[in-house]
């Protein structure tokens, strides 16, 4: 295996192991995302999923959504719209979501295709460093 491809499966396979305290994330498979659904505040709490192969929806909790995946631009119920009917960008990596909701998007869903997949790489870099940068400066968060 090359060294690129050993490292990966060494990243991966350390983050394996059983969840420590409270806060977990997942990968789950199989499930289409629906709808956003937000708290009484107008935060995301939850999304909205369908089973591809059962058809069952379930909803799980959530507190930070990145929506970045696929080649078409869906914009899921609970999303604001721009004129154009793609997802309302706040900047280019925060979703235009009230009271400041953990919700960013990157790559062709948050402008939709254009560039390549560097492009897209470097993209995500930034809302990486924007979740971080809000997550910092949120008081509310432990």
């Amino acid at each position: 295996m090359e060294r690129r491809k050993k490292r990966l499966m060494k990243v991966l396979l350390d983050g394996v192991g059983s969840p420590q305290g409270e806060k977990q994330c997942r990968f789950l498979s199989f499930r289409i995302p629906e709808e956003v659904i937000p708290n009484e505040n107008g935060r995301i709490s939850a999304v909205r999923f369908s089973n591809k192969h059962t058809g069952t929806k379930e909803e799980l909790p959530c507190g930070l959504l990145i929506y970045s995946i696929g080649y078409q631009t869906v914009v899921l119920e609970g999303l604001p719209k721009n004129e154009k009917g793609m997802i309302a960008m706040r900047d280019g990596s925060r979703v235009d979501m009230p009271c400041g909701s953990f919700v960013y998007a990157a790559g062709w869903c948050a402008h939709g295709p254009r560039g390549v997949i560097v492009d897209t790489q470097q993209e995500a870099m930034a809302v990486a460093d924007h979740i971080a940068e809000d997550i910092m400066a949120r008081e509310d968060i432990s």
